[in-house]
């Protein structure tokens, strides 16, 4: 996993208690046709902003099946194909404020989760700024209606809706026999692990497919992710166990099998039926992107049949 989304991860579940992240973007997850496909991703009508700047991969999704001009993008591996020869700013979580004000932006496109970073930055040389929430499927819906008001592409972002939620209720068929089914989904850096509440993005496809996200019974607080005892997991006896390892991924992964071995999961449902399963942060990122419909679709595959 990226090294930013753990920072996500962390002012999320910060967020939260106050107030009580990838697939690649080669795979079209709207199948957009486009006539062009140049660096700066042009389109034939032109938007309120011509300079625009985004600081994640994500929001480079949402704008290329937009057609929204960029002149800035983040280093990122999904960043679009169209965009990859655009001038960089930085990884997300490190962004070259020097780069961007250089490239003149009428318009800085940030996540949510990172805002604090950026926005006094950006503020001080009078540089405008929007920040999306991508911490649910519904969100994502969100962003596109929301960029495309912003670069009067409603008509277009309407479509690209239309066919995702197609996609979604289509991704939810056959999701019957996991009703009820308890689930619980650990992140892990190697030397502590967070669950996923209803309120992180896969929290939200876990509820969309009607499982029971176990963590909601153990997180009382409006956060995304928090710490937990594996004791109090392992006595609601899950289903299902999903891990996804983040910062040093190998040392997590390591991290995460020693726990699994341990006699303490032996007695639950998951561990005696197999069904623990390491999830892929390319295909089951942090947060939501818009290939949201093929992660439903791909999670739903992977509780039924298995990761064969």
């Amino acid at each position: 996993m990226r090294k930013w989304a753990w920072g996500i991860i962390t002012a999320s579940a910060v967020l939260g208690l106050s107030a009580c992240t990838g697939q690649k973007s080669q795979d079209s997850a709207v199948h957009v046709s486009r006539s062009k496909q140049s660096a700066m991703v042009k389109s034939s009508e032109p938007t309120k902003y011509q300079r625009v700047v985004v600081s994640t991969g994500t929001i480079a999704q949402y704008l290329q099946v937009l057609d929204v001009p960029v002149v800035g993008v983040p280093q990122e591996d999904n960043v679009p194909n169209t965009m990859k020869k655009l001038p960089t700013i930085g990884q997300p979580r490190h962004i070259n404020m020097e780069k961007v004000i250089s490239l003149k932006p009428d318009l800085f496109l940030g996540d949510a989760a990172m805002a604090s970073q950026t926005k006094q930055s950006l503020a001080a040389q009078s540089i405008k700024t929007t920040y999306l929430d991508n911490m649910s499927a519904s969100k994502v819906v969100a962003n596109i209606q929301q960029l495309g008001t912003l670069f009067g592409r409603k008509a277009q972002a309407a479509k690209i809706v239309t066919r995702i939620q197609k996609q979604e209720a289509q991704a939810i068929k056959g999701a019957a026999a996991l009703k009820g089914k308890k689930v619980v989904v650990l992140f892990g850096t190697g030397e502590s692990f967070m669950v996923a509440t209803k309120n992180s993005y896969l929290g939200s496809l876990l509820s969309q497919l009607g499982v029971h996200n176990i963590a909601d019974e153990l997180v009382h607080a409006p956060t995304p992710y928090m710490p937990v005892s594996m004791e109090s997991v392992v006595a609601k006896n899950p289903d299902y166990i999903l891990t996804l390892a983040h910062g040093h991924k190998e040392v997590a992964a390591g991290a995460f099998k020693t726990e699994m071995a341990k006699p303490l999961w032996t007695a639950t449902t998951a561990h005696q039926k197999k069904q623990v399963y390491a999830l892929d942060d390319d295909t089951y990122p942090v947060t939501g992107n818009i290939h949201v419909a093929q992660t439903l679709t791909k999670l739903k595959d992977l509780l039924l049949h298995g990761d064969d």
